[in-house]
């Protein structure tokens, strides 16, 4: 399966102690909350989703600025600069800024308040789609996270894959026609349409 992506807005905090690195801290996700409408639906992450985060090693997982791979990097899990944490309430990030022009860039923009957020890659491996009171939710059960990054726009794309495509389509192609009169889920056959041209 490919990455997704998911921005939720859950502010991050910035720590700073005097002879310390910055250290912008927050949760990355919550489990149990919907996301934003994403394009004609909602996601919302589960407690047990990324069970694997106490299973051993996480592999080095790497957090970025604006998911920018090639200019954005600021810290990885290998060398402790990047840590991650499952509790009740959702995974817990905190990102060590690095002694660089981005990292003092993102340390001001944290400082103005600029920072509005955080942005996860993920790889679900398990998800459904149900029809609910607040229009189609993809509920994840069962996800591998890739990536978290520190972001100051809440931009994502509406689909990011092929599969995430097909099962929209596939679901909304089985609603009888007089069922499909929610905005969300004709904005949501606006979109594949558009994705399918």
């Amino acid at each position: 399966m490919e990455k997704e992506v998911f921005f939720f807005d859950f502010k991050p905090s910035l720590e700073k102690q005097e002879n310390k690195p910055a250290r912008l801290v927050g949760y990355g996700i919550k489990f149990d909350v919907l996301s934003h409408d994403l394009g004609g639906y909602r996601a919302v992450f589960r407690r047990d989703t990324f069970d694997d985060l106490g299973d051993g090693p996480l592999g080095d997982l790497k957090a970025y600025y604006q998911h920018d791979y090639e200019r954005g990097y600021l810290a990885r899990t290998d060398n402790g600069t990047f840590k991650i944490e499952k509790d009740d309430i959702g995974i817990k990030y905190s990102i060590e800024l690095p002694p660089t022009q981005l990292g003092r860039d993102v340390e001001a923009l944290a400082e103005r308040d600029d920072i509005v957020g955080a942005s996860l890659g993920v790889v679900p491996t398990k998800v459904t789609l149900k029809r609910e009171p607040q229009g189609l939710i993809r509920e994840f059960t069962k996800a591998q996270l890739v990536e978290i990054s520190a972001v100051h726009e809440p931009a994502f794309p509406y689909t990011t894959s092929e599969l995430v495509r097909a099962s929209l389509e596939e679901f909304l192609n089985q609603l009888p026609p007089e069922e499909i009169k929610t905005p969300n889920l004709n904005r949501a056959k606006r979109i594949l349409q558009l994705l399918h041209r």
